[in-house]
Parts: C-alpha cells; structure tokens; sequence
C-alpha cells in the first residue's frame, strides 16, 4: 500500500476588504467585476489592536491592526469640490493637517504603549 504525502503549506494572508454601495461611490455604478480601479479614501482611524485577534495566528498574532471609518471615497476622475466649486487640493488642505495628526499621535502612543 502507497503512502500518500500531503504538503503544509503557509496559510495566504486575506487582503483587506471594503464594501461600498454606489451612494457612497457613485462611479461603481459602471464598473465590472475583475476589472481593477484606484479608489482615494479619506479615513478617520477609529481603533487599534495588538496581539487580539482570534482570527491571527503565529507570528502575525503580535502584529498592529487598525480599524477605520470611511469619511470620503471618490476617484481621481471624481474628487470632490470644495465650496467655490474648485477641486480640493493639498494646499487648501493644509490647515487641516493639525487637526489629520491627531489620530497619528493616538496610533503613536498605542504602538509604543504596545511595544
């Protein structure tokens, strides 16, 4: 009788996911699925974990996972306007950064309460 040999391999590591309705995204409304698009994404870091998720195993179990909340999504074709109808840019964005590093410090300061 033969012995069947069966190879382990290394479990795929999942890519992340994102679910959007055509309300949030209008331009899904003409894609396909299989064909592959760029999406820009503004996000409010909504959470931080180390070390607890169940579904993690091995080496990747004291890995840092972030949660986020979706405040825009749009493509390059379709960025927002601001309220003189001009697209958002970087520079009029610019007295916003104070307040974006916000959720950077927290993340920081978990990392290395975490280290």
């Amino acid at each position: 009788m033969a012995t069947k040999v069966v190879e382990v391999t290394k479990p795929m590591k999942m890519p992340p996911t994102l679910r959007l309705c055509e309300e949030d995204l209008p331009d899904i409304k003409d894609w396909k699925v299989g064909d592959k698009y760029t999406i820009i994404l503004e996000v409010e870091q909504t959470g931080a974990h180390k070390g607890d998720m169940p579904m993690m195993e091995g080496e990747n179990k004291q890995k840092l996972s972030a949660e986020f909340k979706v405040l825009k999504a749009y493509t390059k074709d379709n960025e927002p306007k601001g309220e003189d109808n001009t697209k958002v840019t970087e520079e009029s964005e610019e007295s916003d950064k104070t307040s974006e590093n916000k959720p950077n410090k927290v993340a920081e300061a978990f990392r290395r309460k975490m280290a």
